[in-house]
């Protein structure tokens, strides 16, 4: 409420991440790692600030860089 009394506009907040569930479903089961594979970093994003690398590209090169296995101590869980 307070962000839209200020700026007139509520901004929904965001990591700044792109994934794409196709490429991550067939990532963790082919590197039997549960998380989300980071496709790419938006610039002046939470996850540029934090350092956040890409681990993988749209044409599913894999890459070093970061998998969320979790978001405030809760560990990702596999649908």
């Amino acid at each position: 409420m307070p962000q839209l009394i200020s700026k007139g506009r509520y901004i929904r907040p965001a990591l700044g991440i792109e994934m794409d569930e196709g490429i991550n479903r067939r990532l963790v089961d082919v590197l039997q790692v549960e998380g989300v594979f980071v496709l790419r970093v938006e610039p002046g994003s939470a996850a540029e600030l934090s350092a956040c690398v890409p681990r993988a590209s749209h044409r599913t090169h894999v890459r070093r860089g970061d998998i969320i296995v979790g978001l405030d101590g809760r560990a990702s869980r596999r649908r």
